[in-house]
Formats: C-alpha cells, structure tokens, sequence
C-alpha cells in the first residue's frame, strides 16, 4: 500500500501548480530569481511561503540541499527525498504571461535514467542502520509538450513487474498544463520502505 503521506506529498504537488499562477511548478525557480542564479527546487517546496511538508503535516528533518529533502513521520520514520526534473517544452515570458514557444528547442539536457535510479532505493534500506526506520523517495516533476511522449517515458517504471522486482511503491498524477501552455505535467513518487524487523542491527 503506497503510504498516506506519499499520496499526500503528490496531491499538494499538483495543488500548488494550480495557485503558482501564471508561471505553476514549470516555471516555480524563475519566478523567484533574485539575481542571476536560480534557486534550489528543494527550498523552495519546502520553505514558506510553499511549505510543502506543513501542508501534508510532518517535521521537517536535517537533509536539505539543491535536490533532496527530508522530513519525519509518524512511527516515528525518517523519509528522504530525492528530485528530478525534465521538460522538453521551453517557457518564455510575454510580459505577465508565460507561453509555450515553438520556435526554441529547450535545453538539451537529457531526461534522468529512472530505470536505474529507482533501484538504488531498495538497496539503500540495507546500507542504512539509524534509530528509526527509514523510507527513501524519488519524486519526478516533469512536463512535455506530447501525452504519448511522457506516457512512453513512464511505462517501463510504472508497470507492476518492475514495482515488485525492486519492491517500490509509485503513486503519481498527470494532467495537462492548468495556465494555458497546452503541455502536460505529471508528478510521480516512487518509495522504498524499511521494515522495524528487518532493519539492520545497530549494534
């Protein structure tokens, strides 16, 4: 069963694209530019005004950097989360608006390898001997300009077979961009969950 506060993280995901207006999760780094570097994705979710762990109601832990947070829930469990992102759309702004522009291929940065980052969850749980049990995550944000090219990068890791091999949990949303760029947005959370009776030894 994917846990209470996986599906939780994901439903206010998609809730702060809707009020992050005009510019949603996309464009969420550009729009709080203060100078000429973007800030770091982890900070902003997690850093009021957003406040992502306070609206899905954990303590947030220790472990914050450009592309990592973590918090604790109840149990108690520690939870890390990992951050990818990708898009082969590119955003311009129009004055107050932000569009879809055809004309300017995007970054050509390779989307992340899922098939072989999800696996190195699982066998995290074993290299991991702390007070409380852990869980670890990788949640994806991603947005592309065609439904068929993001549902083609997301079948091989979805599917069932490859869940159970790795003993993964997904749980996700996908939806078509909500302030007027006619593309897709999916945000997707795979977890791995260590067991109290069989974690490591501390001793």
């Amino acid at each position: 069963m994917t846990p209470h506060w996986a599906r939780a993280l994901v439903q206010e995901l998609r809730k702060i694209d809707a009020e992050e207006k005009p510019h949603g999760l996309y464009g969420l780094r550009g729009s709080r530019r203060v100078g000429p570097r973007l800030p770091k994705l982890a900070s902003l979710l997690v850093a009021p005004p957003i406040g992502l762990l306070k609206r899905i109601g954990v303590a947030p832990g220790g472990g914050l950097n450009s592309q990592t947070f973590s918090f604790t829930v109840a149990g108690p469990r520690d939870v890390l989360i990992d951050i990818e992102t990708h898009a082969d759309t590119k955003v311009r702004a129009f004055g107050d608006t932000f569009r879809l522009d055809r004309h300017t291929s995007p970054p050509n940065r390779p989307a992340p390898d899922l098939r072989t980052l999800l696996p190195k969850l699982s066998s995290r749980l074993f290299q991991t001997r702390e007070e409380y049990p852990y869980s670890f995550g990788l949640l994806f944000i991603g947005h592309y300009s065609k439904q068929r090219d993001l549902s083609a990068f997301l079948a091989p890791v979805v599917e069932a077979d490859f869940l159970e091999r790795y003993s993964l949990r997904n749980c996700g949303d996908t939806w078509q961009d909500g302030h007027g760029r006619t593309f897709w947005s999916t945000v997707q959370l795979w977890s791995a969950e260590q067991e109290q009776e069989t974690r490591p030894s501390t001793l």
